[in-house]
């Protein structure tokens, strides 16, 4: 097994009051809209989500692997960890389940950036890397996790700066795949809702 997507659906989302992951656009949850996309480019698929009661929820909708995170108070980064812990295969990429109009072309080339290196990061001109929308080497990456956890840092660039070789990938060549970049819009504030057009609320 060569490749896993890793699904974080354990934010509060509590600038939206709404559960991100369940919001619907055409009649598709946003998670599995994630999970559609990632999962057409890799071996296998694990969600991570942050209580029980909303892996049993999702658990009534998602037909994947679904993982509660045992480490409290470290955000994105114990997502990550318990999706690292559970993966079994050599790249995994991250991704956050807020993000509709993910380009599936854009996670296979993310995957293909990441070969021969330790992770592949797109990063915009000013410097911002995208870590929720990343690649990484299982082993390196879980262990920089573990090592970020034990000093008490919650950064995930926390993690990535441990890594020996990151292929921090320009946007630029994002762009060409993607001309518009829609694959790293995010779902934050009502605005941001509107902007998906039709959406319902469930």
């Amino acid at each position: 097994m060569k490749r896993a997507g890793i699904i974080l659906a354990g934010g509060n989302s509590s600038r939206i009051a709404v559960d991100k992951s369940l919001i619907e656009m055409n009649g598709e949850r946003m998670v599995e809209r994630v999970i559609d996309r990632v999962g057409r480019c890799v071996d296998e698929i694990i969600v991570v989500v942050g209580k029980e009661d909303k892996k049993i929820e999702l658990g009534k909708i998602l037909d994947v692997k679904i993982l509660i995170d045992s480490i409290k108070g470290f955000g994105p980064l114990a997502g990550i960890y318990e999706g690292l812990r559970y993966a079994r295969a050599e790249y995994c990429g991250i991704f956050a389940c807020d993000l509709p109009f993910l380009n599936v072309d854009v996670v296979d080339f993310l995957f293909d950036s990441c070969e021969g290196f330790d992770a592949a990061v797109p990063m915009w001109e000013n410097g911002y890397g995208e870590p929720l929308h990343s690649v990484y080497r299982r082993i390196p990456m879980l262990d920089a996790c573990e090592i970020a956890i034990k000093r008490g840092a919650r950064r995930i660039f926390s993690c990535v700066g441990m890594l020996k070789n990151v292929n921090f990938v320009p946007i630029e060549d994002i762009k060409e795949i993607d001309s518009e970049l829609r694959s790293f819009f995010n779902v934050n504030t009502r605005d941001d809702l509107k902007k998906l057009g039709e959406t319902e609320l469930i």
